[in-house]
C-alpha cells in the first residue's frame, strides 16, 4: 500500500511529449506500417519504436539509413508523398515542433556565439546572422567562433560554395575561407577560429570540443544553427556542454535559404527527418541526460 505521504514520481517530459496529439498521431501511423507495437497510453515500447525504426523510416523514403550524410540527404531521398494522410500527419508535426518557423532571433548580450559548421551556405549564412544582428543594434558579443571538421566535401558541396570558398576540399577549408572574408570586413568584431582534427564528429562532440579549446568556466555560450535544425541541436549543445561549467546556453538559428522554404511546402522530406532526428534524440538521451526529462 502506498502512503499517502508518499510523494509524487516526477513527470517525465520524454513521455509528456510523446502526448502531444501531433506527434502520438506521426507515432501511431508509422508504428502500425511496420507492424512495430506501442501503446502510447503506456508508453510500452516508444523506446524501442523510436531507436529500432529510424534506420527503417529514413530507407522507407529514400534516406541513407544513417544520417552521415544528411546535408546531403533531401536532394538524394527519392521519396513519394502521394498518402495525403501522411503528408498532413508530418505538416502537423512539424508545426507544433515549431520546426518550420522562420528563425530564432539573436537579440541582447552574448558572451562566446559559435557558429557550427554546416553544409552549402550555412557556413557563411551563419556567421553572417550574428554580425547582421550585431550591425543592426539587436545584439552584443565578446566572441564569435568559427568552426569546421576535416569531413570532406562533396562534389555537389564543393560546386554550390565557389561564390566564398572556391576550390576548398574540407569543411574546414570553407569555414576557414569564411572567417579571413568576414574577419577582413568587420574588424570591430572579435573572431576565433577552432579546427576539429577528426573528419566526422556529430554536432555534441563538436560542442564539447569548442568547449573544451576555450576558457568557458561560468561563461554564457551561445551556438548558431539553421532554424530547422535547432531542435534537436539544443539536445546536442546540452549533451556536449554536459561537463563544462556553462552558466547559460542559448540556440539560436538563422533562416533557410527561401527556396528551400518553399521546397518544403509541397515536399515533407526534410521535416520528416528531422522529426525523426528530433524523436531518436530523445530516446537516446533521456539516460544520459535525466535532469532534462524529469520534472516535479
Amino acid at each position: 500500500m502506498v502512503s499517502p505521504n508518499t510523494p509524487t514520481p516526477p513527470r517525465n517530459k520524454y513521455e509528456a511529449f510523446l502526448e502531444v496529439p501531433e506527434i502520438a498521431n506521426f507515432i501511431n501511423f508509422y508504428s502500425k506500417k511496420f507492424d512495430l507495437p506501442v501503446d502510447l497510453s503506456t508508453k510500452q515500447g516508444c523506446d524501442e519504436f523510436v531507436t529500432s525504426i529510424y534506420p527503417q523510416l529514413r530507407i522507407h523514403k529514400g534516406f541513407p539509413a544513417t544520417e552521415g550524410a544528411r546535408r546531403d540527404d533531401a536532394e538524394q531521398a527519392t521519396a513519394e508523398w502521394s498518402n495525403e494522410e501522411e503528408r498532413t500527419i508530418i505538416y502537423a508535426a512539424t508545426e507544433v515542433l515549431g520546426i518550420n518557423n522562420k528563425e530564432t532571433s539573436l537579440t541582447g548580450e552574448h558572451e562566446i556565439v559559435v557558429a557550427l559548421p554546416g553544409a552549402y551556405q550555412a557556413n557563411l549564412d551563419r556567421p553572417n546572422f550574428v554580425i547582421n544582428a550585431i550591425k543592426n543594434g539587436e545584439a552584443e558579443i565578446k566572441l564569435l567562433i568559427f568552426v569546421g571538421s576535416k569531413r570532406k566535401l562533396s562534389d555537389a558541396e564543393r560546386a554550390k560554395i565557389e561564390n566564398y570558398a572556391p576550390g576548398t576540399q574540407t569543411e574546414f577549408d570553407a569555414v576557414k575561407a569564411t572567417f579571413e572574408k568576414l574577419s577582413a570586413e568587420n574588424p570591430g568584431i572579435s573572431m576565433r577560429l577552432i579546427e576539429i582534427k577528426n573528419d566526422q564528429e556529430h554536432t555534441a562532440s563538436i560542442v564539447d570540443k569548442v568547449a573544451s579549446e576555450l576558457d568557458v568556466d561560468g561563461e554564457n555560450m551561445t551556438f548558431v544553427t539553421t532554424e530547422i535544425y535547432r531542435l534537436t541541436t539544443e539536445i546536442d549543445v546540452l549533451r556536449g556542454l554536459s561537463g563544462h561549467n556553462v552558466l547559460e546556453k542559448f540556440v539560436a538559428g538563422n533562416p533557410s535559404d527561401q527556396t528551400r522554404v518553399e521546397q518544403r511546402a509541397n515536399n515533407p522530406n526534410e521535416y520528416y527527418q528531422e522529426i525523426l532526428k528530433w524523436l531518436r534524440s530523445l530516446a537516446n538521451y533521456k539516460k544520459e541526460l535525466p535532469w532534462l526529462f524529469w520534472s516535479s
